[in-house]
């Protein structure tokens, strides 16, 4: 194997995984072995199977007479790149022969001329520094010996995340039996695809538009609404709570302040369809809360009595604790819930963690086992 500090004079390490070895001479021919690291775990493996290169001279004599070597692609580009949005990406179109080829890369399908004096190429090998959307397309490589032209095509797909394009509604309020529609406003490349949950559970496919990723229900329940837009790039999730009906807990728990970041949350477990006809959905009261230590609160709540003295509420599935945070001198969080499911015998929760000095709001959040939900009243509270 030719020795580190010789490789490295005149090499490339291309996209990862190839080396490209430029104006070789005699004295690199060896024996090359590939060592992969893994930077977390400090283990090295080294390829069982090592490449052996023979360098030749540059021509040989045959009566006086100077052959010359024929040009041919040492390393071509592959059919297909794939490229994460801002990474750097190598395209390789490396040929030998005497004279020394010329390589030229060119983009196909731009229409202007302008286009190919952007792509620099050295020794053969297109860099894009920083993939972007506009360096999706298709290129070619062409490979000239002063006598014959040869090319070469491929195409590089630069992935982009999920990207938010329209603003989630934090907040949507509709009357009963109105129809739902719910935009998830994401680009991406490849496309995203969409999936919707409520209170964590996955809507039907048919109710999703396939191209636009809109939901739309006939019947819809008040809930957290949550768009997971995902490709090979990334992920992203909108969120939004509906309230269906007249609910003044709603309302007020959604002031000026909160709509802009009320911040929800993916509930798990999935349970089957019960029958709750005639039960009601009843909302926390505003909670009380004590402080224990400088650092910690003990909140309590109960459940409202139905609206209907004879009817029965909804089991409860659990209960979520959520609070902001007032900054010193102005400002504010966004609304946390925390990692906790409250069991729905609980009534009480200690909250800790808390800093003092600092002022509060908390809510609780109740979810039945029928899946709807409800956001309780807010109280506002500081550590001293």
């Amino acid at each position: 194997m030719e020795d580190e500090a010789e490789i490295s004079k005149s090499s490339q390490i291309l996209n990862g995984d190839t080396l490209l070895l430029t104006n070789v001479t005699e004295s690199q021919s060896g024996n090359y072995t590939c060592v992969a690291s893994n930077h977390i775990t400090d283990e090295r493996r080294m390829s069982t199977n090592p490449t052996t290169l023979t360098v030749m001279a540059n021509s040989e004599e045959n009566n006086g007479v100077k052959i010359n070597g024929k040009s041919r692609l040492t390393h071509r580009p592959d059919e297909n790149y794939e490229v994460k949005v801002g990474e750097r990406l190598s395209l390789p179109c490396a040929a030998s022969g005497l004279p020394k080829p010329e390589v030229t890369w060119s983009r196909i399908g731009t229409g202007t001329s302008g286009d190919n004096n952007e792509l620099k190429a050295q020794d053969g090998v297109l860099e894009i520094a920083q993939a972007g959307r506009k360096n999706t397309g298709h290129y070619m490589c062409a490979v000239f010996n002063g006598a014959r032209r040869f090319v070469r095509r491929t195409s590089v797909t630069v992935l982009v995340p999920p990207e938010i394009t329209v603003d989630p509604v934090a907040f949507l309020k509709i009357q009963e039996g109105e129809s739902l529609n719910l935009d998830c406003g994401v680009s991406g490349s490849p496309p995203p695809q969409i999936i919707w949950l409520l209170n964590g559970i996955p809507e039907s496919s048919d109710n999703v538009n396939r191209l636009t990723g809109t939901l739309t229900l006939s019947q819809p329940s008040s809930g957290y609404y949550q768009c997971f837009a995902s490709n090979s790039a990334g992920q992203i999730n909108l969120s939004t709570f509906v309230q269906v009906g007249d609910d003044p807990t709603l309302s007020d728990s959604f002031d000026s302040e909160s709509l802009d970041d009320y911040n929800d949350e993916n509930f798990d477990d999935p349970i089957l369809d019960q029958d709750f006809d005639g039960h009601e959905v009843v909302s926390p009261t505003k909670p009380n809360v004590t402080q224990l230590t400088t650092e910690s609160a003990i909140i309590k709540w109960v459940l409202e009595t139905p609206s209907d003295s004879g009817a029965q509420v909804v089991p409860v599935k659990f209960f979520k604790i959520q609070f902001r945070e007032f900054f010193k001198g102005g400002g504010r969080s966004s609304w946390h819930t925390l990692d906790e499911d409250v069991a729905p015998d609980v009534r009480a929760f200690e909250i800790i963690g808390l800093k003092f000095d600092r002022k509060y709001r908390f809510r609780v959040v109740v979810v039945f086992e029928n899946n709807d939900s409800k956001v309780g009243y807010i109280i506002k509270y500081g550590l001293a």
